[in-house]
C-alpha cells in the first residue's frame, strides 16, 4: 500500500525504508516491520517510531467498523488512508505527552477498561456491518489473520488510544468537547439506544460514545495544533 506524504509545513518526505524487528510467538518465524513515519520533538534524544503494523492494523479495523466492502484486503488510495496515519501520529504524540506528565501510563492501564474497549470495536463491527453477535469474535480473528497479527497487537492498539484519550480529556478537554445541543439530538435521535439502554444514565453514555467518535479528528487536531514543534518524516517505498 503506498503513503502520500502530503505537502503540509510540518512534513518532510523521505525516500527509503527503515526496518525494525518485531517480536513473533513462539514457534512462529521473526518478521521485519518497516517503519512508516518518525516524529522528532524538541526535548527528545530519539524520533518515535509508527510502525506500518500498526498503521495497517488501525487502518484495516477502521475500514471493518465503516462496512466497507472487503474491508480486509480491498486497495485503499492515498486520500483515505491519510486521516487514519494522521490520527495514529496524533496518537503517538499524546501517549507521549500522557505519560511524561503522568496523567496516563501503558503500563499501568486497567485490563478491563482494554477488555471493555476491544468489546467496544467487536460490537460496533458486528451493529455495522449488521451481522450475528455471535460473528465478533470470528471478525476479530480475521481480521488478525488478514494483517499477521496478534491479540496482543490488537490490545496494544487499544491500549495507546485510552492513553490518548486520558490525556486530551485531562488537558485538551474542548477537543472532546460534546455541546448540550449536540447532545440532546443525539439521545432524542435514538441511534445510541443499543449502547445506553439506562435511562437515568442514558446522557452521560450517550455523551461518552459522541466523545469516543470525536477522537480521531481531536487527535488530528492535536498534532496540527503542535505545528512547529514536532517535525514528522513520512517514509514511501522506494521505487524499483
Amino acid at each position: 500500500m503506498r503513503l502520500l506524504a502530503l505537502a503540509l509545513g510540518l512534513i518532510a518526505q523521505l525516500q527509503g525504508v527503515e526496518f525494525v524487528s518485531r517480536s513473533a510467538p513462539p514457534g512462529e518465524e521473526l518478521s521485519l516491520d518497516a517503519v512508516i513515519a518518525t516524529l522528532e520533538l524538541s526535548g527528545d534524544r530519539a524520533p518515535r517510531y509508527l510502525l506500518r503494523s500498526e498503521y495497517t492494523l488501525a487502518l484495516r479495523t477502521e475500514l471493518l467498523r465503516y462496512g466497507m466492502p472487503d474491508a480486509l484486503h480491498a486497495e485503499v488510495s492515498d486520500a483515505s488512508a491519510w486521516p487514519v496515519l494522521e490520527t495514529l501520529l496524533g496518537e503517538t504524540l499524546a501517549v507521549r505527552e500522557a505519560e511524561r506528565s503522568s496523567v496516563a501510563s501503558l503500563s499501568t492501564l486497567d485490563p478491563a477498561s482494554v477488555g471493555a474497549l476491544r468489546a467496544r470495536y467487536r460490537d460496533d463491527i458486528v451493529r455495522r456491518q449488521r451481522l450475528e453477535p455471535a460473528r465478533g469474535e470470528a471478525v476479530i480473528s480475521e481480521l488478525l489473520r488478514a494483517t499477521g497479527l496478534s491479540q496482543s497487537d490488537f490490545d496494544t492498539l487499544l491500549r495507546r488510544r485510552l492513553v490518548a484519550r486520558a490525556y486530551l480529556e485531562a488537558r485538551h478537554e474542548r477537543l472532546l468537547s460534546v455541546g448540550e445541543v449536540d447532545l440532546q439530538r443525539a439521545v432524542e435521535s435514538g441511534r445510541y439506544a443499543a449502547q445506553c439502554d439506562v435511562a437515568e444514565e442514558s446522557r452521560r453514555c450517550v455523551r461518552s460514545e459522541l466523545q469516543w467518535a470525536a477522537l480521531p479528528n481531536a487527535l488530528r487536531q492535536y498534532l496540527r495544533s503542535l505545528g512547529g514543534r514536532v517535525r514528522v518524516r513520512i517514509f514511501t517505498e522506494r521505487a524499483p
